[in-house]
């Protein structure tokens, strides 16, 4: 067992899933040419929604959607991780070990390195509380002894320095280091949502990275105007991945930062951009 996940309730006792012999869940003998990714997701005590959900997660943590994230392994072997097809409206966090930063998973995954965590909201702990999340810890015990992550040579390239510029009214332009900026044309919803984020960013000027956080329930607000706003968070979530998607498309590179961060909980902020009048 060299590649394996323990897994954390939010009390901090060690879960097991339905026939797990021991405390690690084994990675590496259950992903293999055949089965190259597992599913984590809520039980359905029906049977019906959780059909394909490798781990199950208890049905009363209504925080975790039936088919929340997922890990998949390609060649190297390298595992990542990702949102499933469906993004759950509450997100996934990835505590990366050795830089301590947290960081909102998305559909193109995240490369995982011995010791991350895989961090899932949970509504059986308490808001702001240590013990709000499910842990998921990832251990590659042939990671290297200097604890440094092994990299593919593509993750050794530098990355594109990136400049993104929201002029208000007009559209999003893209500047990579190769050429002149790229407007990146979006549907009328998608605008909207862009439009209103730069609006209420409360930045102008040089730092380009000094943004607030726009509230789920202000952007839910202005988007659906006069319809029934219900749990619309899974929407915002499916905007923000088309708009993310929509912009490594047009610029051909699945290295460039994402435009928009999730800070899990409380809404959305934009990223490395300047927003000019």
């Amino acid at each position: 067992m060299s590649v394996y996940l323990v897994i954390y309730r939010p009390d901090g006792e060690i879960y097991r899933t339905e026939g797990q012999e021991d405390d690690r869940y084994d990675l590496s003998e259950r992903m293999n040419s055949t089965n190259r990714q597992i599913t984590i997701g809520r039980t359905d005590p029906a049977g019906q929604f959780d059909v394909g959900t490798d781990i199950k997660l208890p049905a009363e943590d209504t925080k975790i959607s039936r088919k929340h994230f997922v890990i998949e392994v390609i060649e190297g072997p390298y595992y990542y991780v990702r949102e499933s097809e469906r993004p759950s409206a509450n997100g996934t966090i990835l505590h990366q070990h050795l830089s301590g930063n947290r960081i909102s998973i998305q559909q193109q995954g995240q490369l995982l390195c011995d010791k991350d965590e895989i961090l899932l909201q949970s509504s059986q702990g308490q808001e702001g509380s240590p013990n709000q999340y499910w842990k998921f810890q990832f251990r590659d015990l042939n990671a290297t002894a200097t604890d440094e992550p092994v990299r593919t040579p593509e993750e050794d390239k530098p990355v594109q320095v990136t400049i993104y510029e929201y002029r208000l009214g007009d559209g999003l332009y893209v500047s990579l280091d190769s050429g002149k900026p790229i407007r990146i044309d979006f549907t009328r919803k998608l605008f909207k949502f862009l439009e209103y984020l730069a609006r209420h960013s409360d930045q102008t000027g040089n730092n380009n990275n000094n943004h607030r956080t726009v509230s789920y329930e202000e952007l839910i607000k202005e988007i659906w105007q006069g319809e029934n706003h219900g749990d619309r968070k899974r929407d915002l979530s499916n905007i923000v991945s088309r708009i993310n998607r929509k912009i490594r498309d047009n610029c051909s590179s699945e290295k460039i930062p994402e435009l928009i961060s999730n800070n899990s909980g409380v809404g959305y902020r934009l990223n490395k951009c300047t927003v000019t009048d």
